[in-house]
């Protein structure tokens, strides 16, 4: 089965650019089949988008699991000279992708191939995950465990995910290697989360 955290080969190549508008900062993204929400800004996404650009955000941003790069290019323009974003993807296409898409933006930033965070030889104050359920629980738990250690101090992950995803359980696994785990939005289905050292 296909999913979009795993190279495809076997799927035709057909990349548009999807346009959006993120606080007056126009967004442009390169996506296609194969990456998460191919042609446009899903719900999640966009909710996930607007608590984060509420935050006082400010330092070392990692879009991890990045796709398109729709996330920390947002991040990027809205707060500009106040974060240095890094990218990152298990998935060389999306890589690619995000390199296509920062260079749509103006923008430049290190972009990563890894599979979790284990070619990120950083930490950061933010790390911003829209978790990939479809992966399964033990993933995004790897994940999450992940990247509390790549954290700097009183740093946060940040993630979105569904509540009938199992939103309160991923809370729960959250609470028992965090020091902090506050539900900071709720939207439509969508709870946002925010994980604290």
């Amino acid at each position: 089965m296909s999913h979009y955290f795993i190279e495809d080969t076997t799927l035709a190549k057909d990349p548009k650019i999807v346009d959006f508008i993120v606080k007056n900062n126009r967004i442009m993204v390169v996506s296609d089949k194969g990456t998460f929400s191919k042609y446009r800004v899903d719900l999640g996404t966009r909710i996930f988008i607007d608590t984060i650009i509420a935050l006082p955000l400010k330092g070392d941003v990692l879009d991890l699991g990045s796709g398109n790069g729709i996330i920390g290019i947002s991040v990027k323009k809205v707060f500009s000279n106040d974060v240095r974003v890094t990218f990152s993807d298990v998935n060389p296409y999306c890589v690619e992708l995000t390199k296509k898409s920062l260079i749509l933006n103006d923008l430049e930033a290190d972009v990563h191939l890894s599979d979790g965070l284990e070619n990120i030889n950083k930490k950061f104050n933010y790390i911003l995950l829209n978790s990939p359920i479809s992966a399964g629980k033990e993933v995004c738990f790897r994940l999450y465990k992940e990247a509390k250690d790549k954290l700097l101090d009183k740093g946060s992950l940040l993630i979105v995910i569904r509540k009938d995803k199992g939103a309160l359980s991923h809370k729960k696994y959250l609470e028992s290697i965090f020091d902090k785990v506050e539900i900071i939005d709720k939207d439509k289905g969508y709870y946002v989360i925010e994980s604290s050292i």
